[in-house]
């Protein structure tokens, strides 16, 4: 590496002169006092015992002082921008180590200064390099002090340049011969004038340099040939420098010793230092060596760092952002693959390894926006500034790179004959702090800025310059390509002052600042040559492709690819010409032969080819084989003359062919040909073949025989006729077996119904009229069962998703089961795992309820003790319930039949477990067409568990989430509070008169027809408000009645009447077809007063306000002030209460005439107040109690009439 900015050059002359020279005391400057650079811890490889006693001291005596002759003399000591390194300071860092005594260095320019503060006592020990060059001088001063045992000797060296191309791009060869005349030495003081003549015999022209540096870089750029120096100092630089120079030979017989010097007036200090310098040769020489020169392979594990716990905490916590300037090559820029690269980026990269610190990388196009963002805060660390322009940016920086220096970059013919610089103008970077210093250096040349370094070389290729003012390391980088060897060279080195390059950042108190120092100084010296070495030998260039970097040698590549591929083409093609020349005759032949043999032969089907006469030329097995004939009696032969006895359509066969001929277009079809009397179906085509010059020659026929297939076909179609037909009827059967027990369970349902709300007071007979409705609903469900099954063979089954309250709806499915629960004496339990409350699920509620319902009553029906529990869980999308009961349990050999249509699964079916077998059959397909599927276990005599799994996706909108509260069937039936026209159409009197008593009974007015004709009339008549009709009736059905209504709608401009179709069937299709004939609704029997209640209520909110009057149509403004109508309205409630306690009393005394008198009155109050509930009932009541005809019970009359009075009551209390 270069020398940093304390380097400077001195004439050796300048120093004998100053040497000879008289000084005092006083004449010498203050030696400055430099810090220890912190470039890793050598010490970490000293392994050391305690000091033995005769060594150890007082604390004042363990206090060292060394003096340094600068520059001095690299590795030993090295000057840098964080202070001085070297070997000689790593040795006394370890003796520190063990004698905790403080060393302070002390750094002179002139050595007569540095000798007499020696004599003074000033000092106490010399450095290894200082010692080396001074050595001559300190041989003859034995009384200052003595020489330290010997650390390294290395033999003198002779070096130069290599053969192949130099950095300077110029091809050399500097293998001469060494003691020739003509040869230029350059060497320091390690190596004399003198003892270079009696070695050489004669006195060369040699060069004398104070820094070595400076002499190896003579050699570099030219000025001399040839380097006198030590090994050590050889290594260290040459690495820095590339690797350009080699060693040639040694120089005399004479070793340079490297030891230290130590002074008379502390003896002690160097019995220690020979001490230690011992323990150092026996166990860590080599490591502290490798230090400097790379000699082993490094390894971050050897040099741990040692974080404070305020430092570790930030470095795991921090990520520090760098910036870096992407035109700063080689330290930072954008490489061909569009990566950052660089020096810098690798030290940043080994940071991170070491210390575990985290880096975000920012980009800038020059220092100035990178400095800017520094000190606004933006970033934390600059990734590359020369340590010179601190001051400039107000930026404390860490140096890791110190081995550039300015040079003169320079295209080849702007040199003159004498290898002069003959250009007028030189670019230069503007961030540069010493452009006087180039001026000068230049002769006072043109300097033009710009903005970087890489800039300033582009003004100089694009010719806007004559030359480049650049780093060492940025003119390499450029030259490092192909194509610029051979056109641009590297003069000469400009000014003395070397350029350190490092972090930067914005204050050297920060954490940021003492993190980076801390983890840099762990990295060896010759590590961080590593890193740049890398890029001085082979980098990866910032902005060409391969194409670009190596554009000469891939095009004299191509160039000889090509050549050779047109040469070995050439032989090729002519070789190949011959040997197709001599065999095209036998391969044409025999090519034309093996593919017809082949291709007709290896033809399952019959085939022929036959020339334009109708003549066959040639046939494959398989044609000889349906005909049965010799093939020796059908080649060269017509159809008509070799097998018309065989083939009954020959002469038909052969017109086809020639009309092939003449058209020269196929023919495809099927046909019937008759062999041997045998009829086959055959598919046969016929092509006519061509010459080249498309001239028919003939024709090609093939058959494929299709009678077997034939056959399979027409044993097919009988077989799908037949399933038709079957299903067909099975349909029928269906349809016909639901409509014929549906029609009879509607009437027998719908008047238990009626009898069981009527009032009726005996407990037996209501016991005896539930189990008879028990009954009947488990007919209907079987009918549904099989309904079910049907549809699902047939694919019919929809699945139609709803949005429901999951955890309701579960729950009021639950409720429904509890009546058979509570028969049993079971505890039935629904829980659910839902923590935050309900969710809203799109499902098909009806067939979710079919299933829960037959899971829960399967369960209930095989548990005779303990209990049924129902569990709602709900994991992701999917919902699960588990229906887990203490019953009987499934063998586990019938485990598997559990899923089977008509399955018992316990071998006594009469011991109370009956069913069809087809409840879980039904649920489990269900549940597998809605996306999910049921589970089962069970162990015999302990209990059964099925777990129901459904997907859902969730609710869009909850406004409209159905809610399901909890159905059980001894719910009181609500009334109505409007009443309707209704008009019933059905062939089926008891259907007709159910209907009649059921809507009744929900005080709505019914009109009875019998079948279409009479429906359509009384239609006519009545204007009926909802229209109720049979969908299967003789003559007009309920479908042409619902069409013709539509019909004489539209024509009369009519409004629409409400249509409902009522049907036994129980399938979907007729539900459809209701709709599609115009209907708005359809009923499937048998049909219950909850249905018909929610009917009315549905349909009367569509019907106009005029055709169900209430309360609200009474309108008090008739009693002029609010005061008479206050007065009328709190007499008419009054009047009311008491009219209804005395029509109560009269009746529970059985006296007629004050009952009728008290009815009368209240129907008055109700025709008054235009409530047409309370005329209906009172009328009802009259009419019972006048003919003693009993319709419906008196006192579930009197409770209606009742409510509707305390509704009328609140209403009419609100006008107050």
């Amino acid at each position: 590496m270069g020398g940093g900015s304390m380097n400077f050059r001195i004439k050796i002359a300048s120093v004998f002169m100053l040497l000879l020279s008289p000084f005092s005391e006083a004449a010498c400057p203050t030696p400055e006092v430099y810090l220890i650079a912190m470039d890793g811890d050598a010490t970490l490889f000293f392994k050391y015992k305690d000091m033995p006693v005769a060594m150890k001291s007082d604390k004042s005596q363990m206090d060292v002082r060394m003096g340094v002759l600068t520059p001095g003399h690299a590795p030993f000591e090295v000057f840098g921008a964080e202070g001085i390194s070297g070997i000689s300071i790593d040795v006394m860092r370890a003796m520190r180590r063990v004698t905790n005594g403080d060393l302070s260095i002390k750094v002179y320019k002139q050595a007569e200064c540095l000798l007499d503060d020696m004599a003074l006592g000033r000092l106490d020990i010399l450095a290894m390099g200082t010692t080396a060059l001074l050595h001559d001088r300190l041989s003859k001063s034995d009384k200052i002090g003595s020489f330290s045992d010997v650390f390294l000797d290395s033999p003198i060296i002779v070096s130069g340049m290599k053969s192949y191309s130099g950095i300077d791009g110029a091809s050399r060869n500097n293998k001469q011969v060494l003691y020739s005349s003509n040869v230029k030495i350059a060497h320091t003081a390690l190596v004399s004038s003198n003892y270079i003549k009696s070695t050489t015999g004669y006195r060369p022209l040699s060069s004398d340099f104070m820094d070595i540096q400076f002499a190896f870089d003579s050699v570099l750029f030219g000025s001399n040939d040839l380097l006198l120096s030590d090994i050590y100092s050889f290594r260290f630089l040459n690495e820095a420098r590339y690797g350009a120079m080699q060693p040639m030979d040694t120089f005399g017989d004479r070793k340079i010793n490297f030891s230290f010097f130590v002074s008379k007036k502390n003896e002690p200090l160097l019995s220690r230092l020979n001490y230690f310098m011992g323990e150092f040769e026996k166990n860590s020489k080599s490591f502290l060596i490798s230090r400097w020169f790379g000699g082993i392979p490094y390894s971050y594990s050897m040099f741990p760092i040692y974080w404070s716990p305020k430092e570790r905490s930030w470095v795991d916590s921090k990520k520090v952002i760098v910036g870096v300037n992407v035109n700063d090559s080689p330290y930072t820029f954008i490489d061909y693959r569009g990566d950052i690269s660089g020096i810098s980026i690798d030290i940043l990269n080994a940071l991170s390894e070491i210390s575990g610190m985290k880096f975000d990388i920012v980009k800038f196009d020059d220092d100035s926006a990178m400095n800017k963002a520094l000190h606004n805060g933006t970033i934390d660390v600059v990734a590359a500034l020369p340590m010179i322009l601190n001051d400039r940016y107000k930026a404390k920086g860490i140096a890791y790179n110190s081995d550039d220096a300015m040079v003169l970059l320079i295209p080849f013919d702007k040199l003159d004959a004498d290898g002069n610089f003959a250009g007028e103008s030189i670019a230069l970077d503007q961030d540069y702090p010493f452009p006087s210093e180039i001026s000068e250096a230049l002769g006072g040349l043109n300097l033009r800025l710009t903005k970087s370094g890489d800039l300033s070389i582009k003004s100089m290729v694009d010719g806007k310059v004559d030359g480049a003012a650049v780093s060492l390391h940025r003119a390499r980088y450029f030259l490092s390509e192909s194509r610029h060897v051979g056109k641009y060279r590297v003069l000469k080195r400009i000014g003395e002052k070397g350029i350190d390059v490092g972090f930067a950042f914005k204050s050297d108190k920060s954490m940021v600042y003492s993190v980076f120092k801390k983890a840099l100084s762990s990295i060896p010296p010759s590590q961080l040559l590593r890193y740049s070495t890398s890029w001085k030998m082979s980098p990866s260039y910032p902005s060409s492709s391969i194409i670009q970097r190596y554009d000469n040698i891939i095009l004299y590549v191509l160039l000889s690819l090509l050549i050779v591929t047109l040469l070995y083409a050439a032989k090729f093609m002519y070789l190949k010409r011959l040997l197709r020349e001599r065999n095209q005759a036998v391969n044409e032949l025999n090519e034309q032969l093996v593919f017809i043999r082949e291709l007709i032969n290896s033809l399952p089907y019959p085939l022929q080819v036959r020339d334009t006469n109708g003549i066959l030329i040639y046939c494959n097995d398989s044609f000889i084989s349906i005909i049965d004939v010799d093939k020796d009696r059908v080649i060269g032969e017509s159809i008509s003359d070799s097998i018309r006895w065989v083939l009954s359509e020959a002469v038909e066969l052969e017109q086809t062919y020639r009309r092939v001929i003449r058209g020269r277009e196929s023919i495809i079809r099927e046909l019937v040909l008759t062999f041997y009397g045998e009829k086959k179906y055959i598919y046969e085509w016929t092509i006519p073949y061509k010459d080249i010059n498309g001239n028919v020659k003939g024709i090609i026929s093939g058959w494929i025989d299709l009678t077997s297939r034939k056959a399979l076909e027409d044993e097919l179609l009988d077989a799908k006729n037949m399933a038709d037909r079957a299903n067909l009827a099975k349909s029928i059967f269906l349809a016909s077996m639901s409509h014929e027990i549906r029609t009879p369970m509607n009437s027998i349902i719908g008047f238990i119904e009626l009898v069981l709300n009527s009032g009726i007071n005996s407990v037996t007979d209501r016991d005896s009229l539930k189990m008879a409705m028990r009954a009947s609903h488990g007919l209907l469900d079987l009918i549904g069962d099989i309904l079910d099954i049907s549809s699902i063979e047939s694919g019919a089954i929809r699945i139609v998703a709803e949005d429901v309250f999951i955890k309701d709806f579960v729950s009021s499915v639950v409720d429904m089961t509890i009546s058979l629960a509570k028969k049993k004496e079971l505890k039935l339990s629904f829980i659910s795992d839902l923590d935050n409350g309900d969710v809203a699920c799109k499902v098909d509620p009806v067939r979710l309820r079919q299933i829960i319902l037959n899971v829960v009553n399967n369960a209930l029906k095989f548990t005779f003790k303990g209990s049924v529990t129902v569990r709602l869980t709900i994991v992701e999308s999917m919902i699960y319930i588990r229906v887990r009961d203490t019953g009987i349990g499934i063998p586990s050999d019938k485990i598997n039949d559990a899923f089977k249509p008509f399955s018992q699964l316990h071998d006594n079916i009469n011991a109370g477990h009956e069913g069809t077998g087809l409840g879980l059959v039904i649920s489990k397909t269900l549940a597998e067409l809605m996306g999910g599927g049921i589970t089962l276990s069970s162990i015999e005599g302990q209990g059964t568990e099925v777990c129901i799994n459904i997907p859902f996706i969730k609710a869009d909108n909850l406004d409209a989430v159905k809610v399901y509260d909890s159905v059980h069937h001894d719910i009181e039936i609500a009334q109505p509070e409007v009443k309707l026209t209704f008009l019933i159409i059905d062939d089926h009197p008891s259907n007709r008169i159910l209907l009649k008593k059921q809507l009744e009974y929900l005080h709505q007015k019914v009109i009875l027809a019998e079948n279409g004709r009479d429906g359509f009339n009384k239609w006519m008549d009545e204007s009926p408000d909802i229209i109720i009709t049979d969908c299967q009736m003789p003559e007009i059905d309920g479908y042409q009645f619902s069409k013709m209504i539509r019909s004489a709608e539209a024509d009369r401009g009519l409004p629409s009447v409400v249509i409902i179709g009522f049907t036994a069937s129980g399938l979907m299709d007729d539900y459809d077809a209701c709709l599609a004939a115009g209907m708005n609704d359809c009923l499937f029997k048998p049909i219950g007063l909850a249905r018909l209640t929610e009917i009315v209520k549905k349909y009367s909110a569509l019907l106009p306000e005029d055709r169900h009057l209430q309360l609200n149509d009474f309108n008090l403004s008739v009693f002029g002030d609010s005061e008479e109508a206050n007065k009328f309205i709190a007499e008419l409630i009054s009047i009311n209460d008491s009219d209804y306690s005395e029509l109560c009393d009269a009746i529970s005394k059985s006296d007629v005439e004050v009952a009728l008198s008290r009815a009368h009155r209240i129907k008055g109050m109700g025709q008054i107040i235009v409530n047409r509930d309370i005329v209906d009932i009172c009328e009802m009541l009259e009419s019972g109690l006048k003919f003693n005809k009993f319709e419906v019970d008196i006192k579930i009359m009197l409770d209606r009439l009742r409510i509707i009075m305390d509704k009328m009551k609140k209403e009419l209390s609100a006008k107050l």
